[in-house]
């Protein structure tokens, strides 16, 4: 049977960097903790993740030159970035993929957790979507960001079948 869990950040600069910190602090504190290794899954969901990043980077390219941009930002301008902090911080080292896009992206994160489940890859599938609860315009831009965890086991499986290669007599 699934659990869900929900958090609001208090205003955080918008950066990758404080988001997934925040994430992975706040997913860290749950009572009890989800489970980890590689018979977990997660699968994050997020409508922009890495976008202002990437997007602040590419500017100061063009303003200071691609020579003497700060790399700093840049493994913030990559979508996965969050989820990589989420599942070290949680010690999950199953399937992790991240969804970018609006409810379509919650969806697809949430199927694909059920078919894991579905095809035996893993016992409990973490399911989270992180989005900005305000519009957030650049990087430094504060804003409360929302933070949902639902917590799959075998029980939640779709209970489709998934495609099997074709035996051989």
């Amino acid at each position: 049977m699934s659990t869900t869990y929900r958090w609001v950040s208090e205003p955080l600069d918008g950066s990758g960097e404080s988001v997934a910190a925040w994430a992975a602090a706040a997913l860290t504190g749950v009572d009890p903790p989800p489970p980890s290794g590689h018979r977990v899954a997660l699968h994050l969901a997020t409508p922009d993740s890495g976008s202002r990043e990437a997007l602040a980077f590419w500017r100061a390219a063009q303003t200071t030159g691609y020579a003497l941009t700060a790399p700093g930002a840049f493994p913030w301008t990559l979508s996965n970035s969050v989820t990589g902090r989420v599942s070290l911080a949680l010690g999950v080292t199953g399937p992790c993929t991240t969804w970018v896009g609006g409810l379509e992206a919650a969806t697809e994160a949430e199927l694909a957790a059920r078919l894991d489940l579905d095809d035996g890859l893993v016992d409990t599938a973490l399911v989270v979507t992180l989005a900005g609860e305000e519009p957030v315009d650049a990087v430094g831009s504060p804003t409360r960001f929302a933070l949902h965890l639902t917590v799959l086991t075998v029980e939640d499986a779709t209970g489709l079948t998934p495609p099997r290669p074709a035996e051989h007599a």
